[in-house]
């Protein structure tokens, strides 16, 4: 996937809805919050898909 090679993304919390994305986490951890649902935590090593229309802080 040559993710070593990829700029590293930077955000700070926010709320926005989701076009179809694939993380790869380097480094650090995020927690995700779908709308009516449980937050998610993730971090180094997660590989995760976020659905298009997904919407979550």
């Amino acid at each position: 996937m040559g993710v070593f090679k990829r700029v590293i993304w930077q955000k700070e919390v926010c709320k926005f809805p989701r076009t179809q994305e694939i993380h790869y986490f380097l480094v650090n951890n995020a927690i995700a919050t779908p709308n009516g649902g449980q937050p998610v935590q993730m971090g180094k090593g997660y590989l995760m898909t976020f659905a298009a229309g997904m919407s979550d802080t």
